[in-house]
């Protein structure tokens, strides 16, 4: 059997952009709620890429984020330093089943978005209940949240997602729906997406498949669009989001860019035939509804 936190290494770079697409930021606020009401430090449980421990850390919450992946943590911190948070979040790597802190330690101890989930052996289960159990201090407080049946959620059924303007606000309104699904174990990500514009034309159905090349050691972008010949490039990851590139022609290179949150998309197409000098063809700004 796999263990639970196989594969998050490798799914760290697209992490919060499914999530993005999926819960959010709802589920925030009721942690920070909790936080805040706490007296003293806060531990959250997988903390990830600090979904949930920076925006406690912003509410000035002294907060400790504890999670196995490396390439996580270093996404978080790379927030932490952005934001000047270095005072309100500290970051571990280490094992949740065994934490490495004091008894008595912590007045609020969370396990947000079905953390407790990827424990998939009941011994593991077991021996997390008692680590955290250690470190609670007398009366305190353990957040648990679990995630049952994610296909049903709305988001995973092709709802409206996002909506703006393709071209600036004097081009096509777009209204864009599109669904995220991880596949085999998390190392594939499967999208369908479908763009129309306000007079109903649809201005692209695509889905694209995207993976990790372990013998290229990077990513991949697999893609069919209707209408349009298949795509199939090498992925890079850039701040705040992805680029890749495409030569039609072996001659015309064509470069598209996206920088996306939790609420918004930006996306840019230019075309260049020296590789120097770009040309901007194409550009979507899209909020999320």
């Amino acid at each position: 059997m796999a263990e639970g936190y196989e594969g998050w290494d490798d799914y760290a770079p697209f992490y919060d952009w499914e999530n993005a697409r999926t819960l959010g930021r709802r589920d925030v606020p009721f942690w920070r709620t909790l936080a805040l009401q706490s007296d003293g430090p806060v531990l959250e449980l997988g903390c990830g890429t600090g979904r949930i421990s920076i925006p406690l850390a912003r509410a000035g919450v002294s907060v400790v984020g504890i999670d196995r992946s490396d390439a996580m943590l270093a996404r978080a911190r790379q927030r932490i330093r952005r934001g000047r948070l270095t005072s309100y979040a500290r970051l571990i790597r280490g094992d949740i089943r065994a934490l490495p802190f004091a008894a008595s330690t912590f007045p609020l101890v969370v396990a947000p978005y079905g953390v407790l989930q990827s424990l998939l052996r009941e011994r593991d289960l077991w021996a997390t209940l008692q680590a955290v159990a250690r470190v609670l201090q007398p009366g305190a407080t353990f957040g648990i949240e679990l995630v049952a049946d994610l296909p049903s959620w709305d988001e995973y059924k092709k709802r409206v997602s996002l909506s703006g303007w393709r071209g600036g606000r004097r081009g096509a309104h777009v209204t864009l729906v599109e669904t995220v699904r991880p596949k085999v174990g998390g190392t594939v990500l499967l999208l369908e997406g479908r763009g129309t514009a306000t007079s109903g034309t649809v201005t692209h159905d695509g889905l694209v498949v995207l993976y990790y090349d372990e013998k290229a050691g990077g990513y991949r972008w697999h893609g069919h669009d209707l209408g349009r010949a298949p795509i199939d490039a090498e992925v890079r990851l850039v701040d705040g989001g992805l680029e890749w590139s495409i030569a039609p022609d072996g001659r015309t290179t064509v470069r598209f860019r996206i920088q996306f949150d939790e609420r918004r998309w930006h996306e840019v197409g230019e075309v260049s035939g020296d590789g120097t000098t770009w040309t901007r063809f194409m550009e979507m700004n899209l909020l999320r509804r």
